[in-house]
């Protein structure tokens, strides 16, 4: 069981990356999301079972405006994005 849930998880992980719909100015967004679900077994649980969406918060830029970094975290689909603790 152990070893089926590691590679469901890679799988996910590597189809989200490879996907076309990710283009190399977002990759601040794909580090983010990979240190939340690598964050701890709780997180990857919540990305795996795909409940919550994905939000950003905590943006930096560089001079010229270009996001360099962003927190990720989960949240339930609503109006209004409340965050899972």
């Amino acid at each position: 069981m152990y070893y089926l849930g590691a590679l469901l998880a890679v799988k996910k992980v590597l189809e989200m990356i490879q996907s076309p719909d990710w283009k190399n100015d977002e990759k601040p967004y794909r580090e983010a999301i990979l240190r939340l679900i690598t964050k701890d077994k709780r997180s990857m649980q919540l990305y795996m079972d795909g409940c919550y969406d994905i939000c950003f918060r905590n943006h930096k830029h560089d001079k010229k405006g270009k996001v360099t970094w962003a927190e990720a975290y989960f949240a339930e689909r609503r109006i209004k994005y409340e965050e899972v603790r």
